[in-house]
């Protein structure tokens, strides 16, 4: 979870790759949606994300 705060614009599947990177873990894209529905978690993971691109919309509104 601390890596999806971490890097709120990451995918799952960049999730799955740090995973394999960091921990030598194989995990699916599918395992990942599965663990985090549960424990509550994917609410919280689509949270970060929309929370994200909202302030990337604010970002590109403020340039012009």
């Amino acid at each position: 979870m601390k890596y999806i705060t971490d890097h709120p614009r990451s995918t799952l599947k960049d999730v799955a790759r740090y995973l394999k990177e960091e921990y030598k873990l194989e995990v699916s894209v599918k395992t990942i949606e599965r663990e985090l529905e549960e424990y509550g978690l994917s609410d919280l993971y689509k949270l970060v994300r929309k929370k994200e691109k909202s302030k990337v919309i604010r970002a590109s509104i403020l340039r012009f």
